[in-house]
Parts: structure tokens; C-alpha cells; sequence
């Protein structure tokens, strides 16, 4: 790195910690405008582990995050019932039934019924 280079790294830095300096610390967790997330209501959401122990240090590690992977919902078995049903990829969303349907998608079954 250059002398250049450095001035500005610690002239950045400089900055950095003079904008800490001049913010004001938050009293209390209710006052912190970022993501606030209580362990009480944190507790058995899924991939969320609390008071583990480490296997290779035997540390206490208070939180672990498991990186959780997409799984699709499960198809529906009845085609009559495919072109109805309005699933959603969230998982704390239910499945919804539509409230029409276009005649390509009604199957003639259907249409006997």
C-alpha cells in the first residue's frame, strides 16, 4: 500500500470513528431503530439454536444460525381442484383458493359436475 493509500485509509477511518463519537448510544432495545428480534419470541423458530455448545473449542456459543433452503409446496394431487388453488412460496402463507378460473384451465370433468 502506498502512503497515499494509507493517508486515506486512516483519514476514512478518522471519519468513522468521529461519526460514532457524535451519535448518541440507544437507552434501551425499544429505542434502536434497526431489526429487533427478543430471544423469548426467538425461541423455536426454525433453524434458530440458543445456548449451544461447540463441538471442536467446547465453547458456550449463545445463538447459531442454520442456513435454511427453499423447499416448494407440495404439489396438489386432484386436477380438478390445480387450476383453484393459489399457493404462494412464503412459508407462513396459507394456500388460498382463486376466486375464477378461465375455461382453458376448467377441465371437462369439471364442467359435467
Amino acid at each position: 500500500m502506498t502512503i497515499e493509500q494509507e493517508r486515506l485509509v486512516s483519514i476514512i477511518e478518522f471519519a468513522q470513528h468521529s461519526a460514532r463519537l457524535s451519535s448518541k448510544p440507544v437507552g434501551a432495545v425499544t429505542q434502536h431503530d434497526s431489526f429487533v428480534f427478543f430471544e423469548d419470541k426467538a425461541q423455536g423458530r426454525p433453524a434458530l439454536h440458543f445456548n449451544q455448545m461447540e463441538e471442536t473449542s467446547g465453547r458456550e456459543v449463545w445463538l447459531t444460525v442454520e442456513r435454511l433452503h427453499e423447499t416448494p409446496p407440495p404439489d396438489c394431487c386432484s386436477e380438478i381442484l390445480k387450476p383453484w388453488l393459489e399457493l404462494s412460496q412464503g412459508p407462513d402463507e396459507t394456500p388460498s383458493l382463486r376466486a375464477s378460473v378461465p375455461d382453458s384451465q376448467v377441465s371437462t370433468r369439471e364442467l359435467r359436475l
